[in-house]
């Protein structure tokens, strides 16, 4: 006679083997067995496969594969990792020293200050008349002279989407190929060495 049984009541599988305690979470696939009891109660019982093959013919009422995701990494970036590439993010667009990444060297030096990487030192004025903001990373001692921008908020978001797009991997909307020397000779140096 075949049971009256609620299929939503089989419980979620387990993560043991109930032979061996085997850990079925690494496991692929195993055999999972349902029995049922004389008040149509669903009983789920998982065994890994070495233990299905020495139960050979078993009482139970049905059995199947069960199929697992493997575990999936952790998408998470900790906080140091996440530093180190917006350090390195900043240090590369500093050596191309084109002035169409000037909001980007500007956004990403204040972000790198508010993670305590940078420390604001001061303004000054170049001999162009332009205002720069000293900022000094405190791992290296190394000063840097960032043009200060003033950006509207379309454009300060524009630059942030780039900022990320470049940390997932995508690279800068806008990136260069590498400047020529002519180039890097008109740039201006956003370095001052103490």
């Amino acid at each position: 006679m075949v049971p009256d049984l609620d299929f939503s009541s089989i419980p979620a599988p387990s993560d043991k083997c109930v032979v061996c305690g085997r850990d079925l979470a690494l496991v692929n696939k195993h055999p999972s067995l349902l029995n049922v009891d004389d008040q149509d109660r669903a009983e789920r019982r998982d065994v890994c496969p070495e233990c299905w093959e020495k139960m050979g013919e078993g009482d139970f009422f049905s059995f199947w594969l069960t199929q697992r995701e493997p575990p999936k990494p952790d998408p998470r970036v900790t906080r140091e990792e996440q530093n180190r590439r917006l350090l390195a993010l900043f240090e590369r667009i500093c050596g191309l020293g084109e002035d169409r990444f000037r909001p980007h060297l500007y956004v990403l030096a204040h972000t790198l200050m508010k993670r305590r990487l940078f420390k604001w030192e001061g303004m000054e004025k170049g001999e162009d008349g332009v205002p720069r903001i000293l900022f000094r990373n405190l791992a290296t001692d190394e000063v840097y002279k960032i043009e200060e921008i003033d950006i509207a908020d379309e454009g300060l978001v524009a630059v942030m989407r780039e900022i990320e797009c470049a940390l997932a991997g995508s690279g800068l909307t806008a990136s260069p190929s590498a400047p020529s020397a002519k180039d890097a000779d008109s740039s201006p140096d956003t370095r001052d060495e103490k």
